[in-house]
């Protein structure tokens, strides 16, 4: 309580301008941040004062907070509850540069090699929000949420898994031209790359926690993804995500989920909701992936492979979406297709109908 009261007065005092007229008060905060037990509001209260103290200098903000001096002010390896707050009260030029503090990754490792599931809980929503407000810069952090995943237990298992998709989402959402340097932006391609060409096989998961969690993420990219050069777009074509979804959703022995694993984990719901969503806000998504879905295996394997029923279920859930016109000019699109490809023999505009609609 003493130092929530030590907290507020020096917040009182930075606030009302009073920081450079009171002796001393820039190593009293740091001594505040660096109590292991203040709260996330003490912690704010402090971090917010000290910005002002230093006149938002960040080298001085930094120098004073993460840097050990001989004083014994400062700490080698700040607290996950700090570095929180410190993102929390940063903007996103300041975020990116706190990536490349090594206690970032100091504190993140320490929390989750302990065995404190609330501390590993922390640690990755740390993570997860310097992505968010930093996509480009904090690209190589997605690889330490992927990480927990792959070796944490459920639910913290589950909860990784859902912060990797809501950073894979911000990172998508970025421009390239955010980077601060080439080297920066390829490497942040290359995390959403391997992440986008991975995280469609958990639809396929044995567990209907990941497929939901994994249908709602990729729903969500390809919803409400943002221009033509985005990463997004440089990354993957959004038909093929359409397709993959669609492939899981006609999949005749998918995981089917009990009544009371649909209580909590709507599969089927989320599938069914998301073709229902893109059929009216996104319709010529559902045009491309049946045009992508045809030609790929055209290309695989000719007619033989379209026949097969894992294609003509999926080209015909999502040729269900679509009236006759937008039908009738798909198919067109795919005959065009063909001919640039130099694919032949070239079925005709009725076998292509054929192969979309059930007779």
């Amino acid at each position: 309580e003493a130092v929530r009261e030590l907290a507020l007065l020096c917040d009182s005092f930075a606030s009302l301008g009073l920081a450079a007229e009171t002796e001393g008060l820039s190593q009293v905060l740091v001594r505040v941040l660096s109590q292991l037990t203040a709260d996330s509001e003490v912690l704010t209260m402090a971090a917010r004062a000290l910005k002002l103290v230093v006149a938002h200098e960040w080298e001085t903000f930094t120098a004073l907070v993460f840097k050990p001096k001989s004083d014994g002010i400062g700490m080698p390896t700040p607290s996950v509850a700090l570095l929180a707050t410190v993102v929390a009260i940063s903007d996103a030029h300041t975020c990116a540069r706190l990536v490349a503090f090594p206690s970032i990754r100091a504190a993140v490792e320490q929390a989750l090699r302990g065995g404190d599931t609330a501390a590993k809980v922390e640690a990755l929503k740390l993570v997860a929000s310097m992505v968010l407000k930093a996509p480009i810069a904090s690209a190589k952090l997605v690889h330490v949420l992927l990480t927990a995943f792959s070796v944490e237990r459920p639910p913290l298992r589950y909860f990784a898994l859902a912060l990797l998709f809501d950073a894979a989402y911000a990172l998508a959402q970025a421009h390239t031209g955010c980077a601060r340097s080439e080297a920066e932006a390829e490497e942040a391609e290359r995390e959403l790359d391997g992440f986008l060409t991975w995280a469609p096989t958990l639809l396929h998961s044995a567990r209907v926690e990941e497929q939901t969690i994994a249908v709602l993420g990729l729903g969500k990219l390809v919803l409400h993804r943002l221009s033509d050069d985005s990463l997004f777009s440089q990354c993957i074509d959004a038909e093929a995500l359409v397709a993959e979804l669609a492939y899981r959703y006609t999949a005749p022995n998918g995981l089917v989920p009990t009544t009371e694993q649909s209580a909590k984990w709507p599969l089927l719901q989320s599938l069914g909701d998301f073709f229902a969503c893109i059929a009216v806000m996104q319709r010529n998504d559902l045009c491309n992936s049946i045009t992508w879905v045809l030609l790929e295996s055209l290309e695989r394997g000719g007619s033989t492979a379209v026949e097969e029923p894992r294609t003509l279920r999926c080209v015909r859930y999502l040729a269900r979406h679509l009236d006759n016109d937008a039908l009738q000019a798909t198919a067109k699109v795919v005959r065009l297709n063909m001919y640039d490809l130099a694919l032949s023999p070239s079925p005709s505009l009725q076998e292509i109908m054929r192969w979309l609609v059930v007779q």
